[in-house]
């Protein structure tokens, strides 16, 4: 759309956004080339507009996400999620956690893909591509990006099977306190 082609000067004649790569670019790619590439899939190709439940148009991207998986044995699928600047900061956290983990899910799932391959990440509204704007001018920052790396991510989302949108928030680490210890006299 003129939206995406125009949204964080991404002025390019094949409607990618600066410092993004297609997902038909990325299939073609070699291991190493992948390392610092990133995909973005619009959340509006993904799903409606404040919903997690992927559309039936998806399954085009997400096939071609899982060939990119399944081609890498030995890189791990980032997924992470984010959203537009409408809204609470809280609310459009878990809306880009759910996204992300439902093309996870879908991977899993459908695909049968291994659920360690895939690591999930939910931004919100933190990482906006387009500052201001309408929600139209907006939609550049509803986005899944994909991208393929060597090891899991430091922070991610932990996939929880038994959960309606597969999202459990990881637990917190507790710092472990020091015993005072006595000293010998």
């Amino acid at each position: 759309t003129d939206t995406l082609r125009k949204g964080a000067g991404g002025n390019a004649d094949d409607g990618l956004l600066k410092d993004f790569t297609s997902l038909d670019a990325m299939a073609r790619m070699d291991g190493n080339s992948l390392l610092t590439s990133k995909a973005l899939i619009g959340s509006d190709l993904l799903f409606d507009f404040n919903s997690s439940s992927l559309r039936q148009s998806a399954r085009v991207s997400l096939m071609k996400v899982a060939l990119l998986i399944d081609k890498h044995p030995h890189l791990i699928c980032w997924v992470d999620g984010h959203t537009d600047l409408i809204g609470g900061e809280e609310p459009n956290l878990l809306l880009s956690k759910k996204r992300a983990m439902a093309v996870k899910m879908w991977l899993v799932e459908t695909l049968e893909l291994d659920v360690k391959r895939i690591a999930v990440r939910g931004y919100g509204k933190v990482q906006p591509l387009v500052k201001k704007g309408t929600a139209e001018e907006q939609a550049p920052n509803r986005r899944v990006e994909i991208k393929m790396r060597k090891s899991r991510p430091n922070e991610e989302v932990a996939y929880d099977k038994g959960n309606k949108d597969g999202v459990r928030e990881p637990k917190k680490k507790v710092p472990v306190k020091a015993i005072p210890v006595e000293e010998d006299e």
